[in-house]
């Protein structure tokens, strides 16, 4: 009920603002051709030059509003915009419920597992940093429990 009246009133004053650049259009064409017949210009071209600047300046005033030459070759596009748009308002709220889902969940993380084999380790008589696939310290010759 609101949306009808604003559009009511937007609309009279775009009938008052037509009128108002008509009225005006009219005097300069008025003011015009009084110039023109002054220095005696032949009638008819003078019809001419009035039509001529009577259209431009209240064609687009007289003419409303009609869709662009773009806008009636691609109708859709404003359409498949929205529809983008939507889309990717769709996915973000679809992240954020994960996002959501995920912190409410972080509290069942369960911490049972194993841990798999050092690659590197010390040699238990002499601390030197050995491979796991050494087979025996290079330092101490001692053979090495790691190796597989």
């Amino acid at each position: 009920m609101i949306d009808q009246d604003i559009e009511k009133k937007k609309s009279k004053k775009g009938i008052i603002l037509r009128l108002f650049f008509l009225i005006v259009n009219l005097l300069i064409v008025f003011f015009l051709y009084n110039l023109l017949n002054e220095f005696g210009i032949n009638p008819f071209i003078i019809g001419l030059i009035l039509i001529f600047v009577f259209l431009v300046f209240a064609g687009p005033l007289l003419s409303g509003k009609s869709k662009s030459l773009y806008s009636r070759m691609f109708p859709d596009k404003k359409k498949k915009a929205r529809e983008k748009f939507q889309r990717k308002r769709e996915e973000y709220e679809k992240k954020d419920e994960m996002r959501q889902f995920k912190l409410k969940h972080i509290n069942q993380i369960n911490l049972d597992f194993e841990y798999r084999k050092p690659i590197i380790h010390k040699c238990e008589y002499c601390g030197m940093i050995i491979t796991q696939f050494a087979k025996k310290c290079p330092i101490c010759g001692k053979k090495t429990d790691y190796y597989e």
